[in-house]
């Protein structure tokens, strides 16, 4: 007798460069003129910038906000969001046994979480 295995990989992760745009509190809009692909953080009528450069703080400097951290239990949606003092960020894999996004929990020492693991 023959077992298979499948084993899927599914990632939920949005991209993080609108993500980030409209988290502020921007638009974004993406443009595409003669084949060329553009992108943008649209802050007022007049004024935008690049959306990966606003993500890496390389335009629009006046215009970012700071993004307060997730509490325990909330998810994290994006790479630039980041849990409170005291907590980690857990999910996306078996060993920590969730799937999807992860979400803020309380920062655990080693032995803490082989215990949690095993019972």
């Amino acid at each position: 007798m023959t077992f298979m295995f499948l084993t899927i990989s599914v990632s939920a992760a949005m991209d993080p460069v609108p993500a980030y745009c409209e988290h502020q509190g921007y638009t974004f809009e993406y443009h595409n003129d003669n084949d060329t692909y553009s992108s943008f953080c649209v802050f007022d009528g007049e004024n935008k910038c690049d959306g990966g450069d606003f993500l890496r703080g390389e335009c629009g400097l006046e215009y970012k906000k700071d993004i307060a951290c997730r509490p325990e239990g909330e998810t994290l949606f994006s790479e630039f969001e980041k849990c409170c003092k005291g907590l980690e960020s857990s999910g996306g894999g078996w060993f920590k046994q969730t799937i999807g996004q992860p979400s803020c929990v309380e920062k655990l020492n080693f032995f803490q979480k082989l215990w949690r693991w095993i019972f």
